[in-house]
């Protein structure tokens, strides 16, 4: 699954992702999500109507694509059967730039002899 996150979005913004397919029905069917270790990122798990959970990629802290231009993550799907079985996918989330940085010279005077 990939995500193209800009750099200016603010913390706290919420991103829809797809969801896990489990056939199995009732207690068997997944029951939970989980979200490899990240600074940026969190898991908001929904419960629909029907039972059916739905997991949201939650903003922690703006991104800066000059740190770090992609990151990837694992989500996990886990049923509730015994024994639990599971699936993961891979995120990539590619951070798009906005223009935050001015142009500098490295040097603030530079001599040259003719």
């Amino acid at each position: 699954m990939h995500l193209d996150i800009s750099e200016s979005t603010a913390a706290g913004e919420r991103f829809s992702l797809t969801n896990a397919v489990d056939p199995d029905v009732g207690s068997n069917s997944i029951k939970t999500y989980y979200l490899s270790e990240s600074e940026n990122f969190k898991l908001d798990i929904q419960t629909g109507s029907d039972g059916s959970k739905y997991a949201n990629l939650v903003l922690k802290k703006a991104l800066d694509r000059e740190e770090e231009a992609v990151h990837n993550l694992i989500l996990t799907a886990v049923d509730g059967g015994v024994p639990a079985r599971s699936g993961t996918a891979s995120i990539i989330v590619r951070v798009l730039d906005v223009n935050d940085n001015a142009p500098q010279f490295e040097q603030h005077v530079y001599s040259v002899n003719v």
